[in-house]
Parts: structure tokens; C-alpha cells; sequence
């Protein structure tokens, strides 16, 4: 199973998705801002310095900044392990903000759709 979440200035910014019987939307637009400017900015210089290279980065150009969060998850007496990936890509002149949520039994494999589908996203004309 797969969740995508993709946000910028020239796409729609809500995303409706089905978990179990509850639907969810995300709508960017209602988000406040919690921290100051400076802090904000210092929270995003520390995503960028990330040495994660696989998931989103792996599906970018060389250079391309990227400011992201990625984790993992496995379950205890179960094969099933979950994989997300979320950031802001920094490409010229059309930054955008992406969320993969993958579940399966191998990370290698996860990690490898989230390259898979940046790659797809970034190079969509």
C-alpha cells in the first residue's frame, strides 16, 4: 500500500485518501505556523544536512537541495515494516512538497518505490 502527497504552487493542495473506514484530507491551506521565521528557517537547514540518500533523494538529480524527514517501522511478530519519506525538493523555480508512505516487508525494496516516484514526480511535464 502506498499513500503520495504532493503540494505546490501550481497543483492543488488537498489530498483525499481512504485509511480503514475514516476518510482523511490534508489541506495545507488551514495549517498555522507554530515556529518564528528564524526557527523555521534553522528547522530546514537542519532536514537539508540529512545524510539519508536513499527514498526522495535517490529518485533526484545530483545538487538538487532537499530538506527531508524519513523513517521506518517494523512490527513485532510480523513481516510487515513501513517505510515514509517526507520533504520539500528545492528544484529550480518549482519547489514542491512530497510524502511517501509505503508498506511492505522489505526496506531495500520501499526505499526504492520512494526514489521511483520522485524521480516520476520531479520529471512530470
Amino acid at each position: 500500500m502506498i499513500w503520495v502527497l504532493i503540494s505546490s504552487a501550481k497543483m492543488s493542495i488537498q489530498i483525499s485518501s481512504q485509511l480503514g473506514n475514516m476518510p482523511l484530507i490534508i489541506e495545507f491551506s488551514t495549517i498555522q505556523p507554530y515556529l518564528s521565521k528564524e526557527m523555521s528557517n534553522k528547522a530546514l537547514e537542519i532536514l537539508c544536512r540529512s545524510k539519508f540518500k536513499l527514498g526522495i533523494v535517490a529518485g533526484l538529480p545530483a545538487g538538487i537541495v532537499v530538506a527531508h524527514k524519513f523513517g521506518e517501522r517494523g512490527y513485532k511478530n510480523s513481516s510487515e515494516k513501513q517505510f515514509h519519506d517526507t520533504g520539500i525538493i528545492y528544484k529550480p523555480n518549482q519547489p514542491f512538497v512530497l510524502c511517501v508512505m509505503v508498506k511492505g516487508d522489505n526496506f531495500q525494496t520501499m526505499e526504492k518505490v520512494v526514489a521511483n516516484i520522485t524521480h516520476a514526480i520531479y520529471h512530470f511535464k
